[in-house]
């Protein structure tokens, strides 16, 4: 599949001079009056603003986003750079938090499917495919190497120089799957100049405890090493309750649950949203020879952080679980630089990326929500055990750089990049209901590639004027061997309950298990079959792509405090294919191939120092159009099998003969409303009427007595989203002992296109309440217009530390930040009060969207007169704000299961460095 090179131009492109005008506007503003400027965010780091200059300057910080070295305010990108202080200032430990220092950021922890992943939206956009086919539309590097899978971005941030986000598509420079911008975690080099250490400790409520060290070792002048490590354990929050029946008709109670095996699911101390997480780095730096560097770093990440449960909004931390949540999560990296400088002519860089990720998990996907609402309850004994083993994940990456170094007015960069990916999945979903069954995924080999050839120069037309421009040509090539899928759902309760447990005790792998019909589950030959019960089949897909990317950006540079500059760029994502999906009430099979995602955005913006350095201000406006916006939407089928409508439940053709003896039985949901034998043996084909589809179709019989419903995540292309804003942030030393940071954001524009359902073969419906709302399920045709999830109208962060220096020489800083957003969705599908059909009532508590909310961190340090030890008292999220950061739909039970931000946490830090 060939994809042409996107060059038409955006459809409003009076959004472009708007753009221009506001920010324009802003500048002016900012230039003027900026005393009354109050705007939260992170320009610079907070250890910079303690190290001023006497004269009240600003210490510059240096970034990579040109893949050079520019200070961050002569920089023409919006790009955001956090300092590991100020990770620890906010007890941050990993990326899922990091948001509330970074305009326009959102991050959702998708642990709660198994996924084990951290799924980031960025200017409203993000990828909600978080499974081994999804690609994020935020890439995720560390020291510019790239990690495809959002699940290595879980990794602990610790021993950083700095974090960088680069907002807006980066896909000239960074490459691979950019298309909203970029994350680069920038890990602290060796150095050679002297032999220093720090240790830390953290101890807080719910028992977290955390220690993080790090040993800098000069071995000679040229050559040094660098050791960190990082535990962080932690109880759960979560109220963790036994879901003890699981049927309460047939007696089926806990204590017979398979599942026992993997642990007490009500243990808060190891449990489900308990912290069990840990971390080292080993780096060498060498420079054998003058202009050579070599460097390599190792690093490995244990993850047993047992996934927390999903929960509801009228008890948001507390879950009922059959299943205890385990997770064994290993991810190994390796990443090689080698650079060479010929004087004053040119660098060359060698970057070479290798991890290795290993994941196995249990999780209870339902966690008991149906407790919550009995009134509207269909189906109260649903339950989901969901058991991933294993998910291996291997990628290597090589790029080459050719970079000018003569230091005139035309600077040059060239380079070339190679990246390979391979996937191993087997994936088990027990559904333990009278009419339940089993689902395996058995992916045993999904490869990505992806080469690019890229450019970029720039020319200082004037001392005041530059101009820069990028090319970047990508292939892509998506490839799926002996993918599978098996369902095996018989309708009488015939599947053992466990069976993925079961079948791992016997020592049947899952492909043994779908290969000799354990579970139920059949052989690859029925692929592709009715009537067989199990809908199995088997796929090998090859799909290609290609791209080529450019981007334009003009800077002005009055003075040596002010920075304009306006960008033009495309982006481009990488189009791809899910699993083989069948429908059995009409046997159809359709497989959906995602077209490739494009994109063109316009941002203008400006960076200026006022007030004698005391104060950086950094403002742009950006429209970004995006055409095939890759979405991945869990829907509502309809109902799962048809032919339960007939009581054909084995679907041969015929009502079913349950106990023998030469009688048809009556359905176990209802009489059956027809006697027929419509399947033909010489063509394995079982026919319907049109009276008896039109059934189905319509769903006239009791959904009440018909609870099973086919809910799957499916892969599509929207036609057109647009998203527009302002960003502001800014760093003010107020005083020499009073700093000030922040940032505000603004969507002025946010828009959802058409979804392009030409593959499918019917109208796909949310599975929201489905039988519960009044009017009904929305549906993809209803997208229209609708707004991108995780894109709040206005957020805002404000932090604010002051010093006061002791008679002895030590310091006292107490610091505040707030965070305030208004409300957003947490889908495409914009679901917010609506009345119940049960009830009459108005429910506002089982939508898609979140209110507005605000949360207070707080801190006070002591720092010794020598600075060489501190200790801190901490809070964050004093207010004991609730809000949610997912929701995953249940079409059974009406209630929606949420994942949510954490409680309220406080504790005390203390730290010891020598050296240094």
């Amino acid at each position: 599949m060939a994809h042409r090179t996107r060059t038409d131009s955006i459809p409003t492109v009076a959004a472009a001079t708007v753009a221009a005008t506001v920010a324009a506007t802003v500048a002016a503003t900012v230039a003027g009056a900026l005393t009354a400027v109050a705007v939260p965010g992170s320009v610079l780091a907070q250890d910079q603003a303690a190290d001023q200059a006497a004269d009240g300057g600003m210490e510059e910080m240096v970034v990579t986003a040109t893949r050079r070295e520019t200070n961050l305010l002569d920089t023409p990108v919006a790009v955001t750079a956090v300092s590991q202080e100020t990770l620890v200032l906010r007890n941050i430990t990993n990326v899922l938090e990091i948001e509330k220092l970074v305009p326009n950021l959102k991050v959702q922890d998708q642990r709660t499917l198994g996924m084990g992943a951290v799924q980031f939206s960025m200017r409203g956009v993000g990828n909600t495919n978080f499974t081994e086919q999804g690609d994020p539309n935020v890439g995720f590097h560390v020291d510019g190497v790239y990690l495809p899978r959002p699940q290595a971005a879980i990794a602990l941030l610790y021993d950083l120089e700095r974090v960088e986000v680069l907002r807006g598509p980066q896909g000239t420079l960074f490459g691979r799957n950019s298309t909203v911008g970029t994350i680069n975690v920038v890990t602290a080099k060796p150095q050679f100049e002297e032999f220093s250490g720090s240790i830390e400790g953290q101890y807080g409520r719910f028992n977290d405890q955390l220690v993080r060290g790090t040993l800098n070792i000069p071995i000679l002048d040229n050559l040094a090493v660098r050791l960190t490590g990082i535990v962080h354990r932690r109880d759960s929050y979560y109220d963790l309750e036994a879901d003890d029946v699981l049927f309460d008709d047939e007696g089926f109670v806990f204590s017979d649950n398979p599942y026992l095996v993997f642990g007490d699911p009500t243990d808060e101390d190891n449990g489900a949203g308990a912290i069990d997480e840990r971390g080292y780095r080993v780096a060498v730096e060498w420079e054998p020879i003058e202009n050579l560097r070599l460097a390599a770093v190792y690093e490995e990440f244990s993850n047993e952080s047992p996934a927390a449960p999903l929960t509801v909004r009228d008890d948001p931390y507390t879950a009922f679980l059959d299943l205890a949540h385990t997770l064994d999560q290993n991810t190994q990296g390796l990443r090689t630089f080698a650079s060479y400088e010929f004087e004053d002519l040119l660098e060359i860089h060698y970057t070479y990326g290798d991890t290795d990720f290993r994941q196995t998990a249990t999780v209870d996907l339902d966690a008991g929500v149906h407790r919550f609402r009995p009134s509207v309850i269909t189906n109260a004994e649903e339950d989901l055990f969901f058991f991933d083993n294993p998910w291996t994940n291997d990628s290597r990456s090589h790029e080459v750089q050719l970079r000018s170094a003569w230091g005139g007015p035309v600077e040059v960069l060239a380079g070339y990049f190679n990246f390979r990916e391979e996937t191993l999945r087997n994936l088990w979903i027990d559904i333990p209901q009278a009419a339940g069954g089993v689902i395996l995924f058995n992916q045993p080999q999904r490869i990505a590639k992806s080469e690019a050839f890229f450019g970029e120069i720039s020319w200082d037309i004037t001392e005041q004027w530059e101009i820069r421009g990028g090319v970047r040509h990508s292939d892509d090539r998506k490839i799926d061997v002996d993918g599978s899928r098996s369902d095996a759902f018989p309708g009488v309760g015939g599947l053992p309950f466990g069976c993925p447990v079961l079948a791992i005790q016997a020592g049947i792998t899952p492909e043994e298990a779908r290969a000799t019909n354990f579970c139920g589950i059949n052989s690859v030959e029925q692929q592709f079959a009715p009537p067989f019960t199990s809908f199995d089949r088997v796929f090998n897909n090859d799909e290609s792509f290609n791209s080529t990317d450019w981007s334009v950006t003009v800077s002005y540079t009055p003075d040596d405090d002010s920075l304009y500059y306006v960008n033009v760029a495309t982006g481009y994502k990488s189009g791809g294919f899910q699993d083989t999906f069948f429908l059995p009430r009409t046997g159809e099979v359709f497989f959906p191939v995602l077209e490739p995602e494009d994109l063109i955005s316009y941002e203008v913006g400006v960076k200026k120092t006022l007030l004698d350095g005391a104060l950086s201000i950094a403002a742009d406006v950006y429209f970004l159009d995006y055409e095939n916006k890759q979405e991945g939407i869990l829907v509502d089928f309809g109902d799962l099998f048809c032919p339960f409508t007939f009581g054909d439940f084995n679907q041969d053709g015929f009502i079913e003969d349950f106990d023998g003896d030469g009688v048809f039985d009556e359905a176990p949901f209802g009489d059956a409303p027809f006697n027929f034998t419509q399947f033909d043996p010489d063509t394995g084909e079982l026919t319907v009427t049109d009276a008896q589809l039109a059934m189905c179709q319509s769903a006239n019989f009791d959904l009440a007595d018909f609870p099973i419903n086919r809910v799957e995540l499916v892969p599509l292309n929207i036609s057109d989203a647009t998203t527009g804003g302002i960003e502001i942030e800014w760093l003010w030393n107020l005083t020499d002992n009073d700093r000030f940071d922040g940032f505000i954001t603004v969507i002025y524009h946010n828009r959802i296109g058409d979804v392009d359902t030409s593959q499918l073969p019917l109208v796909l419906t949310d599975s929201l309440a489905c039988n519960d709302r009044v009017g009904g399920c929305p549906s993809v045709d209803t997208i229209r217009g609708n707004e991108l999830p995780f894109a709040p109208t206005f957020t805002m962060s404000a932090n604010y530390s002051r010093d006061f220096h002791m008679k002895e020489g030590g310091v006292i800083t107490a610091g505040a930040g707030l965070n305030v957003s208004t409300g957003y969705f947490l889908s495409i599908w914009n679901v917010d009060c609506y009345t119940s059909v049960s009830t009459g009532q108005e429910v506002c508590d089982n939508g898609d969207k979140q209110d507005a909310y605000a949360t207070l961190d707080l801190n006070l340090r002591y720092t010794a007169p020598a600075g060489n030890w501190f200790v801190e008292a901490y809070g964050t999220n004093v207010t004991g704000t609730t809000f949610a950061t997912f929701n995953r739909r249940n079409s059974a039970d009406d209630v929606t299961g949420y994942a949510f931000n954490a409680r309220t946490q406080y504790g005390l830090r203390a730290g010891f460095s020598f050296g240094g």
